[in-house]
């Protein structure tokens, strides 16, 4: 037996030229359809579902009371708006008592020397508020006044003058402490020495002098 051997079939592709390919359709959207879709998706709908039909309703009351709450307040704009100016204003007061802290020629009581706060110097208070004094605040006098420099030395010398007295009064009382009391025959020597008026070297020559007396009378 023999097989027979087929020829391939042959595809032939006819263009024809008249003919164009299908354009495609380019789909319009009008603009209110373009807001819905940028418009974000509400998925409050979808996950606020209760199993019980009063839960729901309390849910919603909850909403409906918060909205009102908000509407009370105002406009949200607004409402930044004051709350930025009342932010500035604190900065800006706390800058303006920053430097009048830092300020050195401040206003000063000449009666009790009170020095004037920045609140009575931004509402231009001019008197002490302390009723006892009740003075005017002026500026330190910044002239070199004689008398008061002499005035100010004399108390800082009095100053050093008495702590120098109170630390040489405690080193006596501490000496005092450390010595001790004295025993019946010390008192008697010094007793002793106190009425001969010697030295401690004439003393020492007498008692060698008195040694040598004895020992010439033993030999």
């Amino acid at each position: 037996l023999k097989k027979s051997k087929k020829e391939p079939s042959k595809i032939v592709i006819v263009h024809q030229e008249d003919e164009k390919p299908p354009e495609k359709a380019t789909p319009t959207y009008s603009l209110k359809r373009m807001e819905e879709l940028a418009r974000p998706r509400d998925l409050t709908a979808t996950f606020a579902k209760y199993a019980r039909e009063k839960d729901q309703a309390d849910q919603k009351q909850r909403g409906t009371a918060r909205r009102k709450k908000q509407q009370k307040c105002g406009n949200f704009m607004e409402r930044m708006e004051t709350m930025e100016k009342q932010r500035r204003t604190k900065i800006e007061r706390r800058t303006l008592e920053l430097k009048y802290e830092a300020k050195p020629n401040k206003k000063v009581c000449p009666n009790c020397g009170g020095v004037q706060s920045f609140d009575e110097y931004e509402e231009d208070r001019l008197m002490c508020p302390s009723e006892e004094c009740a003075g005017r605040f002026k500026y330190k006098s910044r002239r070199f006044v004689l008398k008061k420099f002499e005035k100010r030395m004399q108390r800082s010398a009095q100053r050093r003058y008495d702590s120098m007295e109170k630390i040489m009064v405690e080193q006596q009382c501490s000496r005092e402490r450390g010595k001790g009391k004295k025993s019946r025959r010390q008192k008697e020597l010094l007793d002793k020495v106190e009425k001969s008026g010697k030295t401690f070297l004439d003393r020492m020559s007498d008692d060698i002098g008195k040694r040598k007396v004895k020992i010439s009378r033993l030999e």
